[in-house]
């Protein structure tokens, strides 16, 4: 600073300017440049904070992740003592209501199922069939325990453009409710995979429904022909019922549009 001092006193000297100019100009520069001392520190500092505050954020992330992916499936260690573990995903359990009437086989119109249930069951509006098979009903002294409900054969090609003429989906619905023990919650499980890490699954969150979607992952993905997948299955809760929607020859985007486009 005070070679600059010097340097700048030896030219300012050869200036043909009035003494109060002079005095305004050697002043102006001196106090710009310590102020720009303290715009620099301060800047440096907000950038030392953002710094931390990211790598903060990065990490928590990390873990956060890994805490979304387990609030659908539970990991349970296998039985021969290794570090492997199994994935299992159970139905949720809603409250207690009137469709002890529902047999195996049956079909159930959506306002039907709705007005019974006391819930809105989403569905895709290009659908024409808005009905439901209860593929399966577990009672205790006639009170339902456990349901489950399939629509099957929609038509992917008319609701999915990029769908192949072949693409199939179906879509299941499946939930316990609080008449299951804890024996039944425990013996009851919707989808199971040995050796099962964070990295089965696919998440994607769907803002409209506010739900996270997961996108299961085979070990082997096998591919019919170009990103076309042979099974594709996507696992969803809304409303405390499980959302199960199976694909055939079809990719992970096209479910998840499908998804998206549930009302």
């Amino acid at each position: 600073m005070k070679k600059f001092k010097d340097n700048y006193q030896k030219y300012y000297t050869k200036m043909k300017l009035s003494e109060q100019k002079k005095e305004r100009i050697f002043n102006n520069i001196i106090n710009n440049n310590e102020t720009y001392k303290k715009i620099f520190w301060h800047n440096r500092l907000i950038t030392i904070i953002y710094s931390i505050l990211i790598i903060f954020l990065i990490g928590s992330s990390v873990v956060f992740a890994k805490d979304i992916i387990k609030k659908l499936y539970s990991l349970e260690p296998t039985n021969n003592g290794s570090n492997n573990y199994k994935c299992i995903i159970k139905a949720p359990i809603i409250n207690k209501f009137n469709m002890s009437h529902l047999l195996e086989g049956q079909k159930i119109n959506l306002n039907e199922l709705q007005n019974d249930l006391n819930k809105h069951i989403l569905h895709n509006e290009s659908i024409i069939d808005k009905s439901f098979t209860i593929v399966k009903t577990i009672k205790n002294s006639n009170k339902i325990i456990y349901a489950k409900l399939n629509k099957n054969g929609i038509d992917a090609p008319k609701i999915i453009p990029e769908a192949s003429s072949n693409t199939t989906m179906d879509m299941n619905l499946s939930f316990l409710t609080t008449y299951a023990t804890k024996d039944d919650i425990q013996k009851i499980i919707e989808f199971e995979v040995g050796t099962c890490t964070d990295d089965n699954f696919d998440i994607t969150h769907i803002d409209s429904l506010d739900i996270d979607v997961y996108l299961y992952k085979a070990p082997v993905i096998t591919y019919a022909y170009d990103d076309l997948e042979f099974n594709v299955k996507a696992f969803f809760v809304y409303d405390n019922i499980l959302y199960n929607i199976n694909g055939s020859l079809i990719t992970r985007n096209m479910i998840i549009d499908f998804i998206y486009d549930l009302k």
